[in-house]
C-alpha cells in the first residue's frame, strides 16, 4: 500500500506544479507583450493632408469659361486704382466698386445671361469689353478665381 501512496504523492506534486504553470505562464507572456507594446518608440507619420477646392470657375480647351452663376459666391478684385467685391446668388451679381474711398453699387443681374453666353463662347471677347468699358485691362480668370463658396444674405441686392 505503500507504494500507491508515494505514486499519489507524486502525481499531486505533479499536477500542483502544472496547474501553477498554467495559470502563471499566461499572466507572464500578457505583461510581457504589453511591456513590449508600450515601450516600442513609434516614429510619426508625416501624413499631409490638404484639401483642394474644387475651381468654381474652370476654362475649357476651346478658350471659353464655365462658371455657375446660382452660388453663393463672394470674389474680390484689386488692382492700384480700385478695390471691388462682387457678391453672386441666384443669378443676381451685385459689384460694390471702392474707387478712391467712394463706393459705388452696380446690379448687373440683367447682364448674367449675356456674360454666361460670352463666357461659354469666348472667354477673351469678354475681357476686351471689360478693358473698353473699364478703360484699363481687367483680369477676368483673376476676379473668377478668386470667388469663395460662401453664404450672404440676399438683402444686399436691394439698393434702395
Amino acid at each position: 500500500m505503500k507504494a500507491k501512496i508515494i505514486n499519489n504523492e507524486s502525481l499531486d506534486s505533479f499536477f500542483s506544479f502544472v496547474s501553477k504553470a498554467v495559470i502563471i505562464i499566461p499572466i507572464v507572456v500578457v505583461i510581457i507583450s504589453l511591456f513590449i507594446k508600450f515601450n516600442t518608440i513609434r516614429t510619426p507619420q508625416n501624413i499631409n493632408y490638404s484639401i483642394t477646392p474644387s475651381p468654381i470657375a474652370q476654362l475649357t480647351q476651346n478658350n471659353s469659361f464655365k462658371f455657375d452663376f446660382k452660388g453663393p459666391y463672394k470674389c474680390s478684385y484689386k488692382d492700384n486704382k480700385i478695390k471691388a467685391k462682387i457678391y453672386i446668388k441666384n443669378k443676381n451679381v451685385l459689384a460694390e466698386v471702392n474707387k478712391d474711398g467712394e463706393i459705388k453699387k452696380y446690379l448687373l443681374s440683367p447682364y448674367v445671361s449675356i456674360v454666361e453666353n460670352m463666357l461659354n463662347s469666348n472667354f477673351s471677347g469678354i475681357e476686351n469689353m471689360a478693358s473698353q468699358y473699364m478703360k484699363r485691362k481687367i483680369d477676368i480668370k483673376e476676379i473668377l478665381n478668386s470667388c469663395k463658396k460662401e453664404d450672404f444674405n440676399e438683402k444686399i441686392f436691394n439698393l434702395k
